[in-house]
């Protein structure tokens, strides 16, 4: 779900060509503004026809966690946001040179593609997001608690720097690990399996 219709009929025959026994029962380019309550309502219906079991959300950040926060109940599918990745795939956006990124300067080589748009994401939320993980990363080395407990605590912490929230949210693999906000606060959820039992809520 994302990009433009060239963009994702480019990316499936990609996916199609690299991994064909792949099937990618639901795809949509929803219109660059907000959705009415009926075509977000249409989107939901087919995504539950579909039965897809993860969707890819590529509408960009924060928009994108925003919208995967607002549908963590009316949507089973696990649901990842992707950014710009079917741009990328489809070959509809440039990206950055190898160097720049095993240097970790993607970012930079993206902000003067299009500063406009980028501009606040760069300058204003990602020193939030640093600020936010480095006081979680400092919490957990004194906390007690279990390796994946003090993973989710980060996300937690940094939950309100980016005015979203990444959702995992429920799949029908049963090693899956669920998380769903609350005020905030993170839940992670037993599973068939037994990785969630140390989970709690914080």
């Amino acid at each position: 779900m994302g990009g433009t219709d060239e963009s994702l009929d480019t990316f499936k025959s990609f996916l199609n060509q690299h991994y064909p026994t792949l099937k990618v029962p639901f795809s949509w380019a929803p219109p660059f503004r907000p959705l009415t309550p009926e075509e977000d309502d249409w989107a939901v219906e087919q995504i539950a026809s579909s039965q897809v079991d993860i969707l890819f959300v590529g509408i960009g950040c924060p928009k994108q966690e925003r919208w995967m926060h607002a549908h963590r109940t009316s949507i089973k599918a696990v649901q990842l946001g992707v950014g710009a990745a079917f741009d990328f795939h489809s070959g509809s956006v440039k990206q950055a040179p190898s160097w720049m990124q095993n240097a970790g300067l993607e970012w930079l080589f993206r902000l003067t593609m299009e500063p406009g748009r980028l501009w606040r994401r760069y300058v204003l939320l990602n020193p939030r997001f640093m600020a936010r993980a480095r006081m979680a990363v400092a919490w957990t080395k004194t906390s007690p608690r279990s390796s994946h407990t003090a993973a989710f605590s980060i996300i937690g912490l940094i939950h309100s720097s980016t005015a979203g929230v990444y959702v995992l949210g429920q799949a029908k693999s049963p090693c899956c690990i669920g998380c769903e906000s609350r005020d905030g606060r993170f839940t992670m959820e037993n599973d068939r399996s037994g990785h969630g039992q140390h989970a709690r809520t914080w």
